[in-house]
């Protein structure tokens, strides 16, 4: 569980995390309330605890996929998914105005939270699931410049080689971002949400040790914790828009369904028997396009979170 000592080969880096990013891509995307039941089944491991989706809410969610060049653990590269805002326990922590007091009003209690996250290194999934109960586990990325434009990248993610997942060649996430023309990038930061009265706070559930958060190649990596976690991560850099192709044409998702059996076969719509997603456009509902960002150069702090 939480006490479990690392791998030999795994160092312990605790919180707080300063990290560089070269670049941090977002695809933003909204839930109403009425159709919560959009949330796909893959948007969480099946191996990890299913109290990552319970209490979906809806609301503003996002994939990002983040290029770190410095971190306490090396450079490494990220994807993760927060489909939007889940109901917390009522002993969560609350929420802090602008007083500096203790906030509380008579709404029910809700935070975003990464219910599905993917990195290239080990060190970066036992010390993040460790610190802040985030549920990483390993992929290798695929970063491809696009031909003829400038700043365009098509991006893949792929199960690590040491799956014996079938199709594990086969990216589970592929999507192509093209700045869009002569809007300059402006400075942004993740601080100033508080002022569109928004709260970016993650609480995440804790979570259960899993065998196989290394595909074959992280024996002993995914760590089980035993407490929630409170943190709010603080990004900032210049930021650029731009469009996201999310056409992957014939391809499946090659990704264990979260609300399906051992062998990863799900029960949602967009899932077909063997256990792989049939949206060509990647999460239910989605067209081919959409408008997404990319902030270069940027800041990032993960602090130490509050448990309970």
């Amino acid at each position: 569980m939480a006490s479990s000592p690392p791998p030999h080969d795994i160092p312990v880096a605790l919180p707080p995390w300063t990290l560089h990013a070269s670049e941090i891509y977002t695809i933003p995307f909204y839930t109403t309330s009425s159709r919560t039941d959009l949330l796909p089944s893959f948007a969480q491991d099946n191996g990890e605890s299913k109290a990552l989706t319970e209490h979906f809410k809806g609301g503003l969610g996002m994939v990002q996929v983040l290029r770190y060049t410095s971190s306490p653990v090396g450079a490494y590269d990220e994807m993760l998914v927060v489909p939007g805002f889940f109901g917390v326990p009522e002993a969560a922590p609350v929420r802090v105005g602008k007083d500096g007091e203790d906030r509380e009003n008579g709404k029910e209690r809700m935070n975003a939270r990464i219910t599905r996250i993917f990195v290239s290194t080990k060190e970066s999934v036992w010390n993040g699931r460790k610190n802040w109960n985030i549920p990483k586990h390993l992929a290798t990325f695929k970063f491809t410049p696009v031909p003829g434009s400038q700043g365009g990248m098509k991006i893949e993610v792929l199960p690590t080689q040491g799956s014996a997942s079938p199709g594990s060649q086969e990216p589970f996430f592929q999507a192509t971002y093209t700045p869009i023309a002569y809007v300059p990038a402006l400075p942004m930061s993740t601080a100033w949400a508080k002022y569109l009265g928004m709260d970016l706070t993650l609480v995440q559930p804790p979570l259960k040790q899993v065998q196989d958060a290394g595909e074959g190649e992280g024996e002993g990596i995914g760590i089980g914790t035993e407490k929630w976690c409170q943190i709010m991560p603080f990004e900032k850099g210049q930021c650029e828009v731009g469009w996201w192709d999310m056409d992957r044409g014939e391809r499946k998702m090659n990704v264990r369904s979260g609300d399906g059996d051992e062998d990863g076969i799900g029960d949602a719509a967009e899932e077909e028997e063997d256990g792989y997603s049939k949206e060509r456009f990647w999460w239910p509902g989605w067209g081919r396009w959409r408008f997404g960002a990319k902030m270069v150069d940027a800041a990032v702090l993960f602090e130490e979170g509050k448990k309970w």
